[in-house]
């Protein structure tokens, strides 16, 4: 216990069924919840006690107040450890999710946050009582994020640990659309900004490290993979046999192009499968647009299964035989994802997985197991590769225990927890 207090600062609270929420679980490991208070931009509320304090501020809650007039912006929140909300979050509208991307509806947020009342009596005397030492945030996907974790920055007088996750500070489009060009150079002048009360930079990949640390001139910075959790270390081996229909499982977001990859991958199985049914894929995913899912389920070949976590989620990758982790080809894609490295792959090679990894080289996701999976860069290879690795157990049995020695060499859960708690203590 080092006494410190480290506010986190990032667009959902922590929860054990998402993405963001297990890394940041398993980054702040070693710390206890006295030392850990969260801000979110999100409707959902947390369902772990891993902090003590938790305050929500998101546009929904803005507009309902109406933007403050009616009654204060932003909320002090407590965990919901039972019942449905601890069970599937809440969530945005389908109208604010299906066109995020979208030029005027990025506007209309930061209309929204612009317009409310939400540095009110209600924050400042919950980040009193909180006092934190030191604020771990990421590299965020609205301008209005960038300018929050400023003012708190500011207001606190607390240092900044920027981890970088995903690139979002470049136009993945590079539009000509003259309203993008002004969003996005707001956006890097105000993370240019804040990269002043920057003390430490975090990449989730050495390309995010190497390239933000340049662009935002932050002096001091380092890699850290997502550590591979002890849940998953602990899975033995899936026995691979020759005989029967191979499980091929994707878990995960279909944003970013991922599902129009992975309907290409359910084609290419229904065209394995066309004389006998060698192999299924199944996708876990929480979309709820009808239309993506229509196209999720090929005849004999794919099949959407919805959302899943927990314990439900733990049996299913057990008895996955290839784990899928998928990237599109899409430059405007690749331009948002090449910095990234998914969540996912640290479970999957954790637990061992047999892993096909599609995308291109360029990613750094791709390059980070290009030596511990089946990857393929070339769309026109697929099906050959798909069909090797379907017919082959002991190639499958292979990648799982290459998996597993690279999660143990760059994901070892005490190794990363001691590296994040050393550098919060240095940085504070």
């Amino acid at each position: 216990m080092s006494g410190k207090k480290v506010l986190l600062i990032t667009g959902i609270p922590v929860r054990t069924d998402t993405n963001t929420g297990k890394t940041l679980q398993t980054l702040f490991a070693d710390f206890g919840s006295d030392e850990l208070a969260q801000i979110y931009f999100s409707p959902q509320s947390p369902n772990t006690n891993m902090c003590n304090d938790y305050y929500r501020l998101c546009e929904k809650q803005m507009i309902k107040s109406l933007f403050g007039l009616r009654k204060g912006c932003g909320e002090e929140v407590s965990p919901v450890c039972e019942g449905e909300n601890a069970v599937k979050p809440e969530k945005n509208a389908l109208l604010l999710t299906r066109h995020r991307g979208n030029i005027l509806m990025k506007l209309s947020r930061e209309v929204v946050w612009s317009l409310s009342a939400w540095k009110n009596k209600n924050l400042k005397n919950w980040l009193e009582k909180v006092k934190p030492d030191v604020i771990f945030t990421i590299l965020h996907d609205t301008n209005s994020a960038a300018k929050a974790v400023k003012w708190i920055s500011d207001f606190t007088g607390a240092p900044v640990v920027l981890f970088v996750t995903d690139d979002y500070y470049n136009d993945q489009e590079k539009s000509k659309n003259l309203l993008r060009k002004i969003y996005y150079r707001k956006r890097q002048r105000l993370n240019k900004k804040l990269a002043e009360n920057v003390v430490s930079l975090v990449g989730c990949s050495e390309k995010a490290t190497e390239y933000f640390m340049s662009e935002l001139n932050i002096k001091s910075g380092q890699t850290i993979y997502t550590p591979s959790a002890e849940t998953y270390l602990a899975m033995p081996y899936k026995e691979q046999n020759d005989g029967g229909i191979v499980k091929i499982r994707y878990f995960g977001n279909l944003g970013l192009g991922r599902w129009e990859m992975l309907k290409l991958l359910g084609q290419t199985i229904s065209t394995i499968n066309a004389d006998k049914k060698r192999a299924l894929l199944e996708i876990y995913s929480s979309v709820t647009d009808p239309e993506i899912i229509g196209q999720l389920n090929i005849e004999n070949a794919c099949e959407y299964k919805g959302w899943v976590y927990g314990d439900e989620y733990l049996k299913l990758l057990q008895d996955t035989d290839i784990a899928i982790h998928v990237e599109s080809f899409e430059a405007s894609m690749i331009r948002r994802t090449w910095v990234s490295v998914s969540t996912k792959i640290a479970d999957y090679l954790g637990a061992g997985k047999c892993i096909l990894a599609i995308g291109s080289s360029e990613l750094a996701s791709i390059d980070h197991i290009k030596d511990a999976a089946c990857v393929v860069n070339d769309m026109a290879l697929l099906k050959d590769t798909l069909e090797k690795l379907v017919s082959d157990a002991k190639m499958r049995s292979d990648f799982q225990i290459k998996a597993k020695k690279l999660a143990a060499e760059q994901h070892n859960m005490a190794q990363i927890s001691a590296q994040v708690r050393t550098l919060i203590e240095e940085n504070t």
